[in-house]
């Protein structure tokens, strides 16, 4: 995966951190010590004044799939079509890696 298609999903994340973290009615410090940060690290991040990393992305996504709260906020993405790549039901693409949408067997 290039890091051009890193970042666009990275940017289709961002925009909702704080209503997630809301949600998952969990702290920035408790959140970032789950995925592996600082505090200072992910409230630059939630604020947008610093963009996260793919290991960022993939915890983050990883930890709100697991609450059945925020997991409906994956549930609208699933969807999405991105080129070469789809979202074919976003937590498992997450677990395994991109999917390619015809790719052969």
């Amino acid at each position: 995966m290039s890091a051009a298609e890193k970042k666009k999903y990275i940017k289709l994340l961002a925009p909702d951190l704080i209503l997630l973290r809301t949600k998952a009615n969990v702290s920035q410090d408790d959140l970032a010590t789950i995925i592996g940060t600082s505090r200072q690290n992910y409230g630059a991040i939630e604020r947008r004044s610093r963009e996260m990393t793919w290991n960022t992305y993939l915890a983050l996504v990883f930890f709100y799939n697991s609450y059945v709260v925020t997991k409906k906020f994956f549930k609208k993405l699933d969807s999405l079509d991105y080129g070469n790549y789809c979202f074919c039901g976003f937590s498992a693409v997450f677990t395994l890696g991109y999917h390619r949408k015809h790719s052969t067997p």
